[in-house]
């Protein structure tokens, strides 16, 4: 998963992040940096328990302790640590194994962030996933002449209302027909250029796209 947050990441960040405010920015790139280790946000008041599958040695806490409350409970099913946000800050836990000096149990960084910030945050890893979709959506590429037709068809029933989406409707026109249960895209040049095609499912998400070229 990292990689492919790694890679949308990096894109807008190629963009320049044009558009984007600069609060945003600062989020994304925070994102960008957490793709490739364990980090949590909390916003005080809110509580974390983490399972520790190993027997552990004691939490070793570094950053800005005071930015959390630290609670080790004993279970029937194991050890657990109880992460409770104080303040804003940034923490960093470490919990060793009993076993080998040198071997990592569990190492997490703790966010304490106020909680406009964390929910702006989690609308941001919203946009992200769809963007991620959206990159790995089927291209075709199609050359027409004016007046031909081509037929595709597509394994999902798009949405009723903004299912197919043209960039420029005088060059050419669509329709989605339902046959035997499966769904036939027709696609009609009607004048020469170029335009691009969405297909969108009923969830919205993009599940292919279409470059056309329409020659006279």
């Amino acid at each position: 998963m990292s990689k492919v947050w790694v890679h949308a990441l990096a894109c807008l960040t190629a963009s320049g992040f044009m558009g984007v405010a600069q609060a945003d920015q600062k989020l994304i790139r925070q994102l960008a940096a957490e793709a490739a280790r364990e980090t949590i946000h909390l916003a005080p008041g809110d509580l974390k328990v983490m399972d520790l599958e190993f027997e552990a040695r004691d939490a070793q806490v570094s950053g800005d302790k005071d930015s959390i409350s630290l609670t080790r409970v004993k279970t029937k099913r194991g050890d657990q640590i109880v992460i409770q946000p104080l303040k804003a800050g940034v923490a960093e836990i470490v919990v060793p194994r009993i076993k080998g000096d040198a071997e990592l149990g569990l190492r997490v960084e703790v966010h304490v962030e106020d909680s406009a910030v964390l929910g702006r945050r989690q609308e941001l890893k919203t946009v992200l996933a769809s963007e991620r979709s959206e990159m790995r959506a089927e291209r075709t590429g199609l050359q027409l002449k004016v007046n031909t037709e081509h037929f595709a068809q597509i394994a999902f029933a798009p949405a009723v209302n903004g299912g197919v989406q043209v960039g420029n409707p005088a060059i050419v026109e669509t329709a989605v027909k339902k046959t035997k249960g499966k769904y036939e895209f027709l696609i009609r040049a009607a004048q020469a250029g170029r335009t691009a095609i969405l297909l969108r499912d009923d969830q919205g998400k993009l599940r292919a796209r279409y470059l056309i070229s329409v020659e006279p």
